[in-house]
């Protein structure tokens, strides 16, 4: 009997091993997440495990939760050194998070592809609904637990709901890409050439804004109207992230338009920037694509138009009469 080389992984394993595959992948961006020390304490202006949970339950489903819940008490038990009490409650605000947010998505008739403004617009606000309650179960724990002072409260909270509402728009969706990719039948190089130009004048432009005391970011946006208009999704989402990652560090740093500018000028300035960054990802790739299939269910239309109206030429035009689109032809 002839076998094929694949091996047949049971479905709970598979599972298994999805949810290990998550946590560890949860864990490392934690480390990799960029932070800045502004206010009291370390803030994370861009959040990336919350992005990673939301795509990998969106592509998964429920049975990955799991793996978010390990990933999330390893990141508060080693990254952010919090007692085991407290990272076993926060664990489970960011499940319970992670989880409102592909109840709510799937109640709005959410499309992975993201290729509707309507799919867009539940992502934005699904997100911002449910990161409420992962932030206010967070600051709560942490106040209870004497590791956040009370005078500091609400502005910690924005903060790191911000950070979380960030980290699924701008990484979420270039997540949900990655799963969707397939190697092209046909490589056209022309096509390649311009994707990689707009991606590093994206990286360079960014990086010079953050180097610039002049306020260069707004220079960022007509790379991003490329991509949307020319790629839709796939080539604006990768473009708002690495804008934002370049800006955020930058901002880290304390350079360039953020040098001798207060804490709350520069949380205006970063936040502003990735939100503005992710919206007009989303919403102009999704009225792209939309505008794109309406074009092209019209010109079908047209066509099956005019089939129609010649066979129907066919039908009714004596034996000797020319066709119409003989008519056509000799006019």
């Amino acid at each position: 009997m002839a076998t094929t080389g694949r091996v047949a992984i049971p479905g709970p394993a598979l599972t298994v091993i999805e949810c290990l595959v998550v946590a560890g992948a949860y864990y490392g961006l934690a480390q990799l997440g960029p932070m800045q020390h502004l206010g009291p304490g370390p803030v994370r202006l861009l959040w990336p495990p919350t992005g990673i949970a939301v795509a990998a339950v969106l592509l998964a489903g429920p049975r990955i939760l799991p793996g978010v819940g390990v990933g999330s008490f390893l990141v508060n038990m080693f990254a952010l050194h919090r007692p085991p009490p407290q990272s076993v409650v926060l664990c489970a605000g960011t499940v319970a998070a992670v989880s409102l947010t592909f109840l709510l998505l799937r109640r709005m008739g959410f499309h992975r592809e993201l290729d509707r403004l309507r799919d867009a617009l539940s992502l934005v606000f699904a997100t911002l609904a449910a990161m409420v309650l992962n932030t206010s179960v967070s600051m709560s724990v942490l106040v209870l637990a004497g590791l956040q002072s009370d005078n500091a409260f609400w502005l910690r909270w924005l903060l790191l709901w911000m950070s979380n509402v960030m980290g699924v728009l701008l990484l979420a969706p270039v997540l949900l890409l990655l799963y969707r990719v397939r190697r092209p039948r046909r490589v056209r190089p022309l096509r390649v050439l311009e994707i990689a130009v707009i991606l590093t004048g994206t990286f360079l432009v960014t990086l010079l804004a953050t180097r610039s005391s002049t306020q260069f970011l707004f220079l960022v946006f007509p790379f991003l109207i490329w991509a949307a208009l020319r790629f839709q999704l796939p080539g604006a989402a990768p473009c708002a992230l690495i804008a934002s990652i370049v800006v955020t560090y930058g901002a880290s740093n304390a350079g360039g338009p953020f040098a001798g500018h207060g804490f709350v000028s520069n949380l205006i300035t970063i936040e502003t920037f990735n939100g503005s960054m992710a919206l007009t990802a989303l919403v102009l790739a999704a009225i792209i694509a939309e505008l794109t299939r309406a074009y092209g269910r019209v010109e079908d239309a047209a066509n099956e138009i005019a089939a129609a109206v010649n066979r129907l030429d066919e039908r009714l035009r004596p034996e000797d009469a020319p066709s119409h689109g003989q008519r056509r032809r000799s006019t």
